[in-house]
């Protein structure tokens, strides 16, 4: 784990700080990036997460409490899939979600309290809401950490709904439907535990204080006002700190990719995350026939998608690659556009080509295309062998996106995210 760079402060008691954080390494890395800046203040810092992360938890000095829920095996669910093939479609979305989390929820809300009954803080990352109810139970200050907006506003749409131009009262009633979209599904299951768990109240039927903008509470959105400006209409409470990311050199690849970037041209970087792909292979036959037609060699990362493919001399395909390693040394990045993904681009100054699936990241790509440093977004469900040939063909010819991804990348690197977000934590639970 990367050490991170906070301005020193007065020495104080260090206060017992638990980090709430469910889902894919996307949505984890961030949160550890927070977990050594606190550190480095002196907190005691423990993160509740899953298991398959504990080693990379416990390489930044923190402690570790498992959430025993497997966030792979549940995206690789018949409803899982579903949610990944929703798209924009919040009909869809919100049924393959339900059946995908129901079942699971419980556990995730047990294993949480049992990790932070001795936490003197909560921090909840943005899967992790009920952190706010065990911070009620335990009378201790909390900060919710998203790495998408959440807040609502007329500005644009919410995450769930389809990034359409049709104006501020239609944004503000996409986050009015996805504030009931994220509580009556699971407000059964969040009252019961609430009643039976925590000793609490039910929270009301028309939705929890929670998703109401988090009256009293900081929250941290972890991306760049360069992508994404604070809207005008969020309240003092909400912040856009800059991409919560460690400062120090990345850690090389193993000598297969370090010798394959030196064996040619910049290759193209492909790789889809922690996207559990509906259909590997047809991805995969995608994936090869756009190289083909391109010419153009790659690395590719197989990722939670399993892609079905071999190295070739065209192809190096590998489970994964240090991002901040790899995209200064490629020549364009072909990604689902997750938050984490879209800031490394940015750091390394790189244009995209980007393919999202579903939730935030079309929002990102979007962004990124207004941004000038990417084309119009490649959904997922719309995916072809020609239109990922077309779309890398121009993000490669195209003088004028790599300027202004460059541009871009000063501002990004600029912004001490990491710093920032950590000394509003500080402040708060010192208050």
């Amino acid at each position: 784990m990367p050490d991170v760079t906070t301005p020193e402060r007065p020495s104080a008691s260090p206060v017992r700080i638990a980090i709430l954080v469910v889902g894919t390494l996307g949505d984890v890395r961030p949160l550890l990036a927070l977990g050594v800046g606190l550190r480095q203040l002196g907190h005691d810092v423990t993160v509740a997460t899953h298991e398959r992360y504990e080693e990379e938890v416990r390489a930044g000095g923190m402690d570790f409490k498992s959430i025993t829920v497997n966030p792979l095996a549940v995206m690789e669910t018949s409803d899982g899939l579903d949610w990944l093939r929703s798209q924009s479609n919040p009909v869809k979305a919100v049924r393959a979600m339900t059946g995908m989390l129901r079942p699971v929820l419980r556990q995730i809300f047990d294993d949480s309290w049992q990790a932070c009954k001795e936490a003197d803080a909560l921090i909840c990352s943005q899967l992790c809401v009920h952190g706010w109810d065990i911070a009620e139970r335990l009378g201790v200050p909390c900060v919710f950490t998203p790495l998408f907006p959440l807040r609502r506003t007329r500005s644009f749409a919410a995450v769930h709904a389809p990034q359409l131009p049709l104006g501020p009262v239609y944004n503000l009633l996409t986050h009015l439907a996805s504030q009931q979209i994220s509580w009556q599904p699971f407000r059964d299951i969040t009252n019961a535990w609430r009643a039976e768990t925590l000793g609490l109240p039910p929270e009301p039927v028309w939705g929890a204080r929670r998703l109401m903008g988090w009256p009293g509470v900081p929250v941290l959105s972890g991306f760049s006002e360069a992508v994404l400006p604070k809207p005008r209409d969020w309240p003092a409470n909400h912040h856009v700190t800059g991409y919560w990311s460690g400062n120090s050199p990345a850690v090389e690849p193993d000598g297969a990719v370090v010798d394959f970037i030196a064996d040619g041209a910049p290759p193209v970087y492909v790789g889809f995350g922690s996207m559990a792909d509906p259909e590997p292979e047809r991805l995969a036959d995608v994936i090869r026939g756009a190289l083909r037609k391109t010419g153009q060699r790659a690395v590719v990362a197989t990722g939670w998608a399993k892609l079905p493919l071999e190295t070739s001399d065209q192809m190096l395909v590998v489970p994964a690659v240090p991002h901040e390693w790899l995209f200064p040394r490629v020549a364009a990045a072909v990604h689902h556009g997750g938050s984490g993904t879209v800031g490394a681009t940015l750091r390394a100054g790189l244009p995209s080509v980007v393919v999202p699936y579903f939730f935030d990241q079309p929002l990102w790509a979007q962004r990124l295309a207004r941004l000038g440093v990417a084309g119009r977004p490649l959904p997922r469900a719309a995916l072809t062998t020609e239109r990922l040939a077309a779309a890398l063909t121009d993000v490669l010819n195209d003088a004028d996106k790599r300027d202004r991804a460059r541009a871009i990348s000063r501002r990004v690197k600029s912004e001490d995210g990491v710093g920032r977000a950590v000394r509003l934590i500080d402040d708060h639970i010192r208050a």
